[in-house]
């Protein structure tokens, strides 16, 4: 009986630390998000962004089809490495806008937004709120 004890302690170390090991991995691979709120109100094909929380800019009205936002304002690559803490392509369609994460948000998919006249959403880390 104490012959299997010291390997059984052994073997149970040898697994706890290698699944700490694995644990602590597992964290820093994921991407890091901060808080931001943002509105976007579509009206006809006119759209325009305005920060609500976590940016440096406070009203962008976009003119182009396809427009790159940061925590800064208008972003002019999608280089991530950049060191803005969160960026997204916003993309005008033919019912509204497709908002497609590049870093820094929680969004699964992009988010496809129609509106047929006038509305006003409001965007986070995490996608629409209410």
């Amino acid at each position: 009986m104490k012959t299997l004890i010291k390997p059984t302690l052994t073997l149970l170390f040898f697994i706890a630390f290698n699944t700490a090991a694995f644990q602590v991995v597992a964290q820093s691979n994921q991407e890091t998000t901060i808080p931001f709120s943002i509105s976007i109100e579509i009206d006809g094909a006119n759209t325009t962004v305005v920060c609500l929380d976590g940016c440096d800019w406070k009203k962008i009205t976009l003119k182009q089809d396809s427009t790159l936002i940061n925590e800064n304002g208008i972003s002019r690559a999608e280089n991530t490495d950049d060191g803005a803490l969160f960026v997204f392509n916003v993309q005008k369609t033919q019912t509204g806008i497709l908002l497609k994460k590049i870093k820094g948000t929680q969004w699964a998919a992009p988010l496809d937004i129609s509106c047929n006249s006038k509305c006003t959403l409001v965007v986070n880390q995490f996608g629409l709120t209410q």
